[in-house]
C-alpha cells in the first residue's frame, strides 16, 4: 500500500497544505502594495508653484534698441527689486 503524500514542515509546506492562507498572505502584500504607492507619490512629486510674470509690450516703429532702453530694462529692474 502506498503511504500519502506528507507535506514539509516548513513555510512552503504549510502554504501549500493551506491554500486560503497563501491567497490572503497574497492579498495582503498587493493591499501593502498599492498603499505604499499611494504614499510615494506624495514624497517624490511635492506640489510647489512657480512665480513668473508674462509681460508684452507693443510699441509699433521702434527699434530693438528703443525697446531694451525704454521698456525690458526698467521692467527687469523694477522685477529684481521686487523679488529681494
Amino acid at each position: 500500500m502506498q503511504q500519502p503524500f506528507k507535506h514539509q514542515q516548513n513555510l512552503i509546506g504549510t502554504f501549500a497544505q493551506h491554500k486560503v492562507a497563501a491567497n490572503l498572505l497574497m492579498l495582503m502584500m498587493l493591499l501593502s502594495g498599492v498603499w505604499a504607492l499611494s504614499k510615494l507619490n506624495t514624497q517624490f512629486l511635492p506640489n510647489f508653484a512657480l512665480d513668473f510674470i508674462i509681460v508684452t509690450v507693443v510699441w509699433t516703429g521702434s527699434t530693438a534698441e528703443d525697446m531694451e532702453i525704454s521698456i525690458t530694462r526698467p521692467i527687469a529692474r523694477s522685477k529684481h527689486a521686487t523679488s529681494l
